[in-house]
């Protein structure tokens, strides 16, 4: 069982999200989550943030599972940090962290 669920748009007011992807075309969304001064965010914790999975501990899972990819390489640690420039994709989603 997969605990990956659609994404919410904008569930954070600091994670902005692309517009209008029509359900009848399948297109990556894509998400920029901005650190906002921090050096790096751990990636369970950026899946949880980016409203893809309910909590770090479902992030984890999701890592585990082999479901997340970091710059387009599948990625197996759970709390690896990601920072500025890095993209992570889940599915359809993929975020691209800035440092804004």
């Amino acid at each position: 069982m997969s605990l990956f669920h659609a994404p919410v748009l904008r569930p954070w007011p600091h994670v902005r999200s692309a517009r209008g992807c029509a359900p009848e075309r399948k297109h990556m969304q894509k998400i920029t989550f901005p650190l906002q001064g921090h050096p790096h965010v751990e990636l369970n914790q950026l899946l949880k943030l980016c409203g893809l999975c309910d909590s770090g501990g479902a992030g984890k899972q999701l890592v585990a599972e082999g479901h997340v990819r970091v710059d387009g390489k599948p990625e197996s640690r759970k709390t690896c940090k990601i920072t500025v420039g890095q993209k992570v994709s889940l599915g359809d989603v993929q975020i691209t962290v800035i440092a804004e």
